[in-house]
C-alpha cells in the first residue's frame, strides 16, 4: 500500500465563502425567523388583549386602544454579542402620551394594580398558547431562509 497524494481544489474559496456566509446568517435568517414567531405572538396577545366598551372609555383611553398598541420591536443589536437578537412584544410606548400611553398603563392591565385589583393578562396567555407555534414558524422561517442563502452562491456560479 503506497502512498497517495491528495489534491482538494477549492478550499481557500469555500473558506471565503463560509467567512461572508455567517454574519449574512446572523443578520437576515435569524432576524427574519425572529421577526416571523414575534408576528404571531403579536396576533395572540392583541386576541387576549382586553377592549374597553364603548360607553366606559374616557377622553384618555378610547376601545381597542390597548389591542393596538401591541407591536414587536425588534431588540437593539449587542455590539459584543451581534449574533444575539430577540424582539419585544408588548404595548408600544408613545412618549408625547405621557402616562396615559398604553406601553404605560399596559402593564397595570397585565398584572393588575391598587386601583384595579383584577388583572387581565394579555400577554401571558399568548405566550401560552402560542409560543409553541411561535417557535416552529421561526424555525421554520429560519431554515427557508437558509435554504435561500445556500442557494445564492450556486446562482453566482452559474
Amino acid at each position: 500500500m503506497g502512498v497517495q497524494d491528495v489534491e482538494i481544489v477549492g478550499l481557500e474559496d469555500l473558506e471565503r465563502r463560509m467567512t461572508e456566509f455567517a454574519p449574512q446568517f446572523n443578520r437576515a435568517c435569524i432576524r427574519r425567523g425572529v421577526d416571523a414567531g414575534a408576528a404571531v405572538l403579536v396576533g395572540a396577545a392583541k386576541g387576549f388583549a382586553p377592549t374597553l366598551k364603548p360607553h366606559t372609555s374616557t377622553s384618555k383611553r378610547e376601545p381597542g386602544e390597548l389591542r393596538d398598541a401591541i407591536e414587536a420591536i425588534p431588540d437593539p443589536v449587542d455590539a459584543n454579542n451581534p449574533s444575539r437578537t430577540g424582539s419585544t412584544v408588548s404595548p408600544t410606548y408613545t412618549k408625547s402620551d405621557g402616562p396615559d400611553s398604553p406601553g404605560v398603563w399596559g402593564k397595570f392591565v397585565e398584572y393588575g394594580s391598587v386601583h384595579n385589583p383584577q388583572p387581565e393578562p394579555f400577554l401571558r396567555p399568548a405566550i401560552d398558547g402560542s409560543g409553541m407555534e411561535a417557535i416552529d414558524v421561526c424555525i421554520a422561517e429560519v431554515g427557508a431562509a437558509l435554504g435561500m442563502m445556500a442557494e445564492a452562491p450556486a446562482q453566482e456560479a452559474a
